[in-house]
């Protein structure tokens, strides 16, 4: 297993992806699949939620407790958010 560097934004997403897939059975191909990224991606997905707390260790139980807990009060720090100046383009935030 890699070092764990952090958590990555598609981590939250692969999670709730988990969580809608309810009681169906998935493979990381699948999830990969669905969601247009690499299975080595959900795999190393898998492994820094395991070593984060927030599933558990056969990868494929969401710990809905402590990803709700992350997600209303640890998501804020760990991908922070803070408005820039003005600037040409879309607004995608605010």
């Amino acid at each position: 297993m890699k070092k764990h560097n952090g958590m990555r934004a598609h981590d939250i997403v692969i999670l709730l992806k988990i969580i809608a897939k309810a009681n169906e059975e998935w493979l990381m191909k699948d999830l990969a699949y669905e969601l247009f990224i690499s299975s080595s991606e959900v795999s190393e997905s898998l492994n820094r939620s395991s070593y984060a707390g927030l599933i558990a260790s056969d990868k494929k139980t969401v710990l809905r407790q402590a990803l709700m807990d992350f997600l209303s009060n640890g998501i804020q720090y760990v991908f922070p958010q803070k408005p820039n100046g003005i600037v040409r383009g879309i607004v995608t935030a605010h």
